[in-house]
C-alpha cells in the first residue's frame, strides 16, 4: 500500500525504512516516540502482552472481549493483539475503539488493524477514518488513518487526504499522505504530487520528495516520466534509486 500493513517495527535509518515502504507507516515508524514503537512491537510479536508464552488461540474470545473493556489500557492493547479471535464482530469493535478510546496507543493500534479488518466493509470504515484524519488529537493516529485510506483505496476520501496534508505541519502526517497516493490510484493525485516536488521538503531529509517520486511511479501516469527522470541524478542515493524505479514503472525502460 502506502503507509501501512499490519503494524511492525522496522529498524534502520529513515531512508532504509522508506526503501521498504511499510505501512502505518511508511512515514514514521522508525522515528516514532517510544510508546508508539512499543505498541507496534507488541502487535507484531506479542511482546509485553503475554502472547510470547503461548498461542493466540490460548485466549478465548470471551476473555478478549473482557480485556477490551478493562480500565487499564495495557489490557486493551493485549486484547487488540488477539483481535482476530473476535470473528465477525472484530471490525465493529475496532471502529468503536477508534472513535472512543481515550488512550492514543489503543486508538493507533485499532486504526492500524483497519487495513486488514476493514477490507470487507469499506463503507463502514470510510466515515471513521475521515473523522480521525480531521479530528484525532494524536498526530500518529491521524497519519495512520491516512495510510488506511490509501491502503483500502478509499478514493471517496481523496479531498480529505489533501485537507489532512494541508492542516498538519508535522512532516510524518504529510509523508503518510504523499507516500500513499500512488497506491490510492486516484489520477487527481498527479498534479498534487508534482506540486510537492516543486515545494520545500519539510522533512529536512529529502524523504517527502522521495516519497512523492515513488508515488508518481505507482500512480502510473506517464506524464510523470520526465518529472522523475529529473531526480535520477540526485546527490541522494535513496532518491536516485527511487527515481530510477519509478522511471522503469512509468516507461518500462531499464
Amino acid at each position: 500500500m502506502a503507509f501501512l500493513p499490519t503494524p511492525a517495527v522496522l529498524g534502520g535509518t529513515p531512508h532504509s525504512r522508506l526503501a521498504a515502504t511499510p505501512r502505518c507507516g511508511r512515514a514514521f515508524r522508525t522515528t516514532a516516540p517510544a510508546w508508539r514503537a512499543a505498541t507496534l512491537r507488541a502487535s507484531a510479536d506479542g511482546s509485553g502482552s503475554g502472547q510470547g508464552s503461548g498461542s493466540v488461540a490460548d485466549i478465548p474470545p470471551e476473555e478478549v472481549r473482557s480485556l477490551l473493556t478493562s480500565a487499564d489500557y495495557v489490557d486493551r492493547i493485549s486484547a487488540l493483539n488477539r483481535s482476530r479471535t473476535l470473528g465477525d464482530d472484530r471490525l465493529g469493535i475496532l471502529l468503536d475503539l477508534v472513535r472512543s478510546d481515550p488512550n492514543a496507543q489503543v486508538r493507533y493500534l485499532a486504526v492500524s488493524q483497519l487495513i486488514d479488518a476493514g477490507a470487507a466493509d469499506k463503507a463502514a470504515v470510510l466515515p471513521v477514518v475521515r473523522d480521525v484524519m480531521a479530528n484525532d488529537a494524536e498526530t500518529s493516529v491521524r497519519a495512520c488513518a491516512a495510510d488506511v485510506v490509501c491502503g483500502l483505496r478509499l478514493v471517496e476520501a481523496y479531498d480529505d487526504l489533501l485537507a489532512c496534508y494541508e492542516a498538519n505541519a508535522d512532516w510524518m502526517v504529510k509523508m503518510s499522505v504523499v507516500a500513499g497516493l500512488g497506491e490510492l490510484g486516484d489520477p487527481r493525485a498527479y498534479d498534487f504530487l508534482v506540486d510537492v516536488l516543486r515545494g520545500e521538503d519539510v522533512s529536512g531529509m529529502g524523504m517527502l520528495h522521495t516519497a512523492a517520486v515513488g508515488a508518481l511511479g505507482e500512480l502510473g501516469d506517464t506524464r510523470a516520466a520526465e518529472v522523475v527522470r529529473g531526480w535520477m541524478d540526485s546527490e541522494d542515493g535513496m532518491m536516485r534509486d527511487r527515481a530510477t524505479d519509478a522511471y522503469k514503472q512509468l516507461t518500462g525502460e531499464a
